[in-house]
């Protein structure tokens, strides 16, 4: 199963960005090596996704990112900063 297949398209600015649109949401999926980036400002575009990828591939969630390519990562409650 790839990204295309649950409906999501490539972005011209990066071949590991993909982007899903959703009514007036937009949801982004990052695949970096063996990890897997959502982003989205609700929880179940995330949960479907994780459930429909599980599926296919042996998966775990680790909760959320504190650290990526040497940045690091807060989360809000609704926002996020990398430093």
């Amino acid at each position: 199963m790839s990204t295309l297949g649950l409906g999501f398209a490539k972005t011209l600015v990066d071949s590991n960005l993909d982007y899903l649109l959703d009514r007036s949401d937009v949801f982004f999926l990052v695949l970096y090596v063996y990890d897997l980036i959502l982003i989205e400002s609700s929880e179940k575009p995330i949960a479907w996704c994780k459930a429909e990828w599980a599926r296919e591939f042996e998966m775990k969630d680790i909760g959320l990112m504190h650290y990526f390519l040497g940045l690091v990562v807060w989360q809000g409650t609704s926002e996020g900063f990398l430093g």
